[in-house]
């Protein structure tokens, strides 16, 4: 099953990397969602339901994932 969540654009798997242990696995969700706490259009709350709906769907559908990354999309 797919991610799916009204404030999240995109949402994939990505394999980050690493020199010591190989890397890990880190669940990556693209949101329009202001994310720096310091901004005015910043809402922890809504923030807060995307983030517990992300360890939501990783504890049932890939538990072996232990990160989620949210970022916004790059404007240009």
């Amino acid at each position: 099953m797919k991610f799916s969540h009204p404030l999240a654009r995109t949402a994939t798997v990505w394999r980050a990397d690493s020199i010591d242990d190989g890397g890990h696995d880190v669940f990556v969700i693209v949101t329009t969602l202001e994310l720096d706490a310091q901004h005015k259009r910043f809402k922890a709350g809504k923030v807060e339901k995307l983030r517990e709906a992300a360890k939501d769907y990783l504890r049932e559908e890939i538990p072996a994932v232990r990160e989620i990354l949210l970022m916004n999309p790059v404007k240009a």
